[in-house]
């Protein structure tokens, strides 16, 4: 578990998913990343920088239901969920934490923190045949990354 955030780290995230799979389920990964974060911590202090990751992680756990999601603390400034949600839902989720972006701070004296949302997985319809589970995970996970930064990419490219 993560001190600072009260979170489990990305090995929880690997066995949920792990679980729910084996199971027959079929999620999504949502994968958060703070934008700049950084630039934030040299700016400002890790003292602050700390309260901001502490503020994130609460305000994700608010969106979340755990009776079908699981948030991880995934790294320094990378939050993620993996969820039972089917993909439209998993795209609302996205959504709806994207719209949190800028307001994670809003009590602090310093810019805003925004964050980039990307998504992999909740399309399948079949179960999976002859998979290796852990594979099919880190696959998700690399996935969702990935989208991230793409998202990344395209937003700095725009303005």
């Amino acid at each position: 578990w993560d001190p600072l955030t009260g979170l489990g780290w990305s090995d929880r995230i690997r066995e949920w998913a792990a679980e729910m799979l084996s199971k027959g389920e079929e999620i999504s990964i949502l994968f958060i990343d703070l934008d700049n974060f950084g630039a934030y911590n040299k700016t400002y202090g890790h003292t602050v920088g700390d309260r901001v990751l502490r503020r994130v992680s609460h305000l994700l756990r608010q969106m979340i239901d755990p009776e079908r999601d699981l948030l991880v603390r995934y790294g320094g400034d990378e939050f993620a969920i993996a969820t039972l949600r089917h993909r439209e839902e998993a795209e609302q989720l996205l959504l709806k934490i994207k719209e949190q972006s800028g307001i994670a701070s809003d009590d602090e004296p310093y810019r805003p923190i925004t964050f980039t949302v990307g998504l992999a997985g909740g399309r399948r319809s079949q179960g999976r045949q002859n998979v290796h589970i852990a594979s099919t995970v880190e696959d998700l996970l690399l996935t969702a990354s990935k989208d991230c930064l793409s998202r990344k990419r395209r937003l700095e490219e725009m303005g």
